[in-house]
């Protein structure tokens, strides 16, 4: 079975039934945030913000999932009582909303803080009424069970204007507050272990819920997926919320290298720079011997997943992490994650500068130094860790690191400034789906695609927009009057029309979109529109370097190309696997550099085993599971025949037992060789894991529930 792309019924995966326009900003966004929830979920027609929309009441059938998976109806909602930021106070009274996958836990998936919130309950929710929007005056009505088709879904939304009575409010930390820092995450597990044997459940649950059983291809898959996940998981899990500083990771770096400063390594938490005294964050997941109760014994290989970011600063990694499993699944690249723990790695979700713990201060986006600064000194602080505490676990230097769409940029920028360190790291694994690599040239097609109002994400203009407009002083433009947004959207007397704010209040996608003007590119500053829009007339993608280039933008232009990792990656001499869609109409094919003049680059569908099963067709949105399950590929291959999930002894003495029933796996001779290289590194043989990957990989329409979120 080859996976290309999926189509996505919108009811199965929401809360609530579709709704159309404003609720759900982007055709990539297969979730609402609670934010969105609340003001819709409500017990009477609620006025939408900004455009005089009502969404009339439906009539709805719950059904919950335990982790036994038995099917119930019920009614039971969660009421939220969280304070609602965009009208600067508490929501109506008796608002109750259907908590969704996309809640963060602190609003209702667990207890941060040690404060006791009562556990929410995983829907799907069958509409028996069609949900109607009616947006300034029209109406648009979404029958239950429709598909949105993510290509040709349109962002013509948010073409009416922004009512003038919106208002804001500064964020403020969720009721329960944030979790505290370097402390184990509570779970509804004995120890806060998440036992193996419920992960494997949690998967064989989800496949059940999943695959239609009286179809006999789907059920033969679902069993071909059940027994790759047995494969798959070996270590039950811990999660810990991890926090550092620069400060903290330069000191560490010094104490052990007597002849390179810290600076030399990590320039971007040098005193002055935009990370420098800020507090980094993040999720850190760790394979437990179920029999010691411990983090596994021997040298542990390191995994990063390069996470989406969100606009709302308390829904990262180390936040939305479940409570109970039963109510509440890993979002996103935290699911890969998760499996690549319980495969025997220590793995990393990085909340990002400006997200979680470190919510008042900037966020920033596509600058390689953010995502940086973001992995860098949780690798050091983790690896110290186990050091001070005398353990018998070493966090080794080999590392696997993957993400998709912004994660892929951020997987680049980590891959990076791995090599920087030079002190013996490895990267292993690379994978770097539909990620903007050329970031000043191909995919400036985007602003294009916004001038013609073509454009699916208008949000990207943005986010893009202020990264790039005196919000981050390591910028070369910073200050100087060159930015990349527009004046008209920096206008400091009128919030609706100051991005800035926008992105400082921590408005979603779904709260920007009565915001953006039509064309979107009205957000950006005229003369970059004008650049980019006369360079490809010309025909010429690289629009700093073009002859409509101005003095005036020499900056902005120069900030842009620095951030651009084309020439970066093309450097890499470890394996670097692609995956992206030729029909990516957000981050553009064009991408991609010339893969076959790298001995060490391959697409995913080339790769041996994997051609032919995994081969992403579909739009950007689609072919994020199709790439996820393809970075897992590596996890899968047993533990004694590649370099990435192997367990090696540790050279000192240690007293801690490593017999029981998931004692790690290490191969004869110790560490592997260095002449080790892609792609046997890391591959199995074609008689294991190749033959019977065709099941795992089906499982990415499994993944289509759980990976919701916008793709930037």
């Amino acid at each position: 079975m080859k996976i290309q792309s999926l189509s996505i019924t919108l009811p199965s995966i929401l809360g609530v039934a579709p709704v159309s326009g404003r609720i759900i900003q982007s055709p990539y966004r297969i979730g609402i945030h609670t934010s969105a929830i609340r003001r819709l979920q409500t017990q009477e027609s609620t006025p939408l913000p900004g455009n005089g929309a009502t969404l009339s009441a439906a009539s709805t059938t719950t059904t919950t999932s335990t982790t036994s998976y038995t099917t119930t109806t019920t009614t039971a909602v969660g009421t939220s009582t969280t304070p609602d930021r965009t009208t600067g106070g508490t929501p109506p009274p008796e608002v109750t909303f259907p908590p969704d996958i996309t809640t963060p836990v602190g609003i209702g998936g667990g207890p941060p803080g040690g404060t006791e919130v009562p556990p929410v309950i995983e829907t799907r929710t069958t509409s028996t009424t069609p949900m109607v929007v009616t947006p300034g005056g029209g109406a648009t009505t979404v029958v239950p069970g429709d598909e949105i088709d993510p290509v040709t879904a349109s962002s013509a939304a948010a073409s009416s204007p922004a009512s003038s009575d919106w208002s804001f409010s500064p964020l403020t930390v969720p009721e329960g507050g944030l979790r505290p820092c370097n402390q184990v995450i509570e779970m509804g597990f004995v120890d806060n272990i998440l036992p193996k044997e419920v992960i494997l459940t949690t998967l064989n649950g989800m496949t059940d819920n999943m695959f239609d059983f009286t179809n006999e291809t789907q059920a033969s898959i679902a069993a071909d997926v059940k027994a790759q996940m047995e494969s798959l998981v070996t270590y039950s899990v811990r999660a810990r919320k991890v926090c550092t500083s620069c400060e903290e990771a330069n000191a560490i770096w010094e104490k052990t290298h007597a002849d390179v400063t810290a600076s030399e390594v990590m320039p971007y938490c040098m005193d002055g720079k935009f990370a420098y005294g800020r507090t980094i964050g993040g999720l850190v997941l760790e394979p437990i011997d179920s029999v010691t109760g411990d983090v596994v014994s021997g040298n542990i290989a390191a995994s990063f997943w390069t996470d989406i970011t969100e606009t709302d600063p308390f829904l990262a990694a180390s936040q939305v992490w479940p409570y109970d499993f039963s109510a509440l699944l890993p979002q996103k690249l935290s699911f890969g994650a998760m499996a690549s723990a319980s495969a025997g790695t220590i793995s990393f979700v990085p909340d990002v500068l400006g997200l979680g713990e470190d919510w008042q201060n900037p966020r920033s986006y596509m600058v390689k130094e953010v995502y940086q600064a973001s992995s860098i000194p949780l690798l050091l602080k983790v690896e110290n860790d186990y050091v001070e505490a005398d353990s018998c676990t070493r966090l080794d230097k080999r590392i696997a690191i993957s993400g998709y769409s912004e994660g892929g940029y951020a997987a680049i920028s980590t891959a990076d400034a791995v090599e920087r360190l030079n002190d013996g790291y490895t990267n292993t694994f690379l994978g770097i789906g539909g990620a903007p690599i050329k970031l000043s040239t191909e995919q400036t097609r985007a602003i294009l695609e916004m001038a013609d109002d073509v454009f699916p994400f208008p949000a990207f203009a943005v986010r893009y927009a202020n990264a790039y407009s005196s919000t981050n002083e390591d910028l070369v433009n910073y200050g100087l009057g060159q930015d990349y947004a527009s004046d008209e959207y920096m206008n400091p007397d009128d919030k609706t029309k100051n991005i800035k704010i926008w992105i400082e209040y921590g408005l979603n996608y779904e709260e920007m979109v009565p915001l953006i003007p039509t064309p979107s590119s009205d957000v950006v500053n005229p003369e970059v529109v004008d650049m980019i829009v006369s360079s490809f007339a010309a025909n010429y993608t690289d629009p700093c370097n073009s002859e409509f280039a101005p003095d005036s933008l020499d900056k902005a232009c120069e900030a842009v190309k620095s951030n651009d990792l084309l020439e970066t990656v093309e450097s890499f001499k470890f394996p670097v696997t692609f995956c992206h869609s030729p029909n990516d109409e957000i981050v553009f094919y064009s991408n991609l550099p010339n893969v076959s003049a790298f001995e060490n680059f391959n697409m995913i569908e080339d790769l041996p085993g994997v051609g032919g099963i995994v081969n992403p067709q579909g739009s950007h949105y689609e072919s994020f599971p199709v790439c996820l399950m393809g970075f897992m590929f590596p996890f899968v291959a047993p533990p004694d025949e590649g370099i990435i999930r192997q367990i090696t002894p540790i050279d000192e003495p240690c007293d801690t037992p490593v017999d029981g029933p998931d004692a790690p796996t290490v191969a004869p001779g110790g560490a592997p060789s260095e002449s080790s290289n892609f792609p046997t590194s890391y591959m199995p043989t074609e008689s294991s894991a190749f033959q019977s990957f065709g099941g795992l990989i089906s499982f990415v329409t499994l993944f289509a529930s759980i990976v919701g979120g916008i793709m930037w």
